[in-house]
């Protein structure tokens, strides 16, 4: 068997192709490797929207060009002639697929963990994530190899390639979009990839069986198709692939000045660049309100003092954190005055709440931020204002920050 395996992998169409895929992978993975390299759970997702997303388009395509050999002249009769079951020898050449596409998964982790190495803390890819790519690398190379051995055309391929399209992409159920600190694999949607992976390459090994040969029973195939409809089902219903974590109860923590700045773990590598841009803000709102004691990212277990808790972002730099902080902190100061509110004092209040953001905002960067990462509740003249306040000398600048504060705590206007 091993012989035969080895035959399949020297004439398979993927000892061709598997150089430029891999290429591709790698320059998916890294055209923006700073937003990912320093934090382990980041990387792990790069690894597998690097290798299975455009890549599994490719793979599908090839794995149905590779399974067309059964249309050929002559090879139906061989394949009826065969010592061996008809779902064996297809079984050899769909594995032959595969380890092509493993082969793309395995360059990509191993360029991944290298580079994200020399900036994360000590760690590794999460296995987890490493097990839904190599899932999604197996359902649709069953499925291109499924779409090859039944279709008797050229446009085997781009249909293969098609039908992925829509599991890795459009519905996004095989592969996350991002690693954020706080979410994680959830077990019970793993097991539906993976169980929806192993129907996947038995679907595959009998409709591929049953179209060459004609003659095996018709319920297999129709099993088989039955079941990975089954597969996909339990797939969609059981949602996205990641969950929350379990609140970490050994965060990283920076101090500045009197107030605790704390991450997950796996983003200890970004806490400088959260530091620096707490110490800015505390800057910027000095005299303006009391900062709180702790800043925190969401899902941290946190105890004593006020706490702000930021949304944890794949990617983020000091700069996001900062503008997160800031969000957070000016909602914090709004006041809930209940449905009661009349329409006209609501949106007085909230758009005091974003010039204040604003020039929070634009105090840190030195001159008034772009209009794009103004809030909608911004007006024209709003912004107008907030630009003719950084003009100001400072005292004048927080008296009017704190009558924003002022309008944002009066109910009714």
């Amino acid at each position: 068997m091993i012989r035969v395996l080895g035959m399949e992998l020297r004439r398979s169409p993927f000892l061709w192709v598997v150089l430029p895929i891999s290429a591709l992978a790698i320059a998916v993975l890294l055209r923006e490797r700073e937003t990912w390299h320093a934090v382990w759970p980041e990387a792990s997702v790069q690894v597998i929207a690097a290798a299975t997303q455009l890549p599994g388009v490719a793979v599908a395509a090839v794995a149905a060009w590779a399974a067309q050999r059964v249309h050929r002249t002559g090879t139906a009769d061989l394949l009826n002639g065969a010592a061996r079951p008809r779902w064996q020898i297809e079984a050899v050449q769909l594995f032959s697929s595969l380890v092509f596409s493993w082969i793309v998964l395995a360059v990509v982790s191993l360029i991944a963990g290298f580079v994200t190495a020399r900036m994360a803390p000590p760690g590794s890819l999460w296995p987890s994530y490493l097990l839904l790519g190599f899932a999604a690398t197996i359902i649709v190379t069953a499925l291109g190899h499924a779409v090859g051995s039944t279709v008797n055309s050229r446009l085997a391929p781009p249909v293969a390639g098609f039908l992925s399209f829509f599991p890795l992409f459009v519905m996004s159920l095989l592969v996350p979009y991002f690693g954020e600190a706080n979410k994680e694999v959830s077990p019970a949607a793993l097991a539906a990839r993976v169980a929806f992976a192993i129907t996947c390459v038995f679907a595959a090994l009998f409709v591929s069986a049953r179209t060459v040969v004609g003659r095996r029973p018709a319920w297999r195939p129709l099993m088989a198709t039955g079941s990975a409809g089954l597969a996909v089902l339990a797939v969609v219903a059981l949602g996205p692939p990641q969950q929350a974590r379990a609140p970490a109860e050994d965060p990283v923590c920076g101090l500045v000045e009197r107030t605790r700045v704390c991450l997950w773990p796996e983003n200890a590598a970004r806490l400088p660049g959260a530091l620096q841009a707490t110490k800015a803000l505390i800057d910027t709102t000095r005299h303006v309100f009391p900062y709180p004691d702790v800043v925190a990212e969401e899902g941290l277990a946190i105890a004593g003092g006020s706490t702000v808790f930021v949304g944890v972002v794949a990617g983020s730099t000091g700069e996001a954190f900062g503008s997160l902080q800031s969000f957070r902190l000016t909602w914090a100061l709004l006041k809930d005055c209940g449905a009661e509110e009349s329409e006209v004092a609501g949106r007085r209040r909230i758009e005091a709440r974003a010039k204040l953001d604003t020039w929070i905002s634009s105090s840190h960067l030195g001159r008034l931020q772009d209009a794009y990462w103004d809030s909608i509740a911004l007006t024209s003249a709003g912004r107008q204002e907030v630009g003719s306040t950084l003009k100001l000398a400072r005292a004048e600048q927080v008296q009017w920050a704190r009558r924003q504060i002022t309008i944002m705590g009066a109910c009714g206007g």
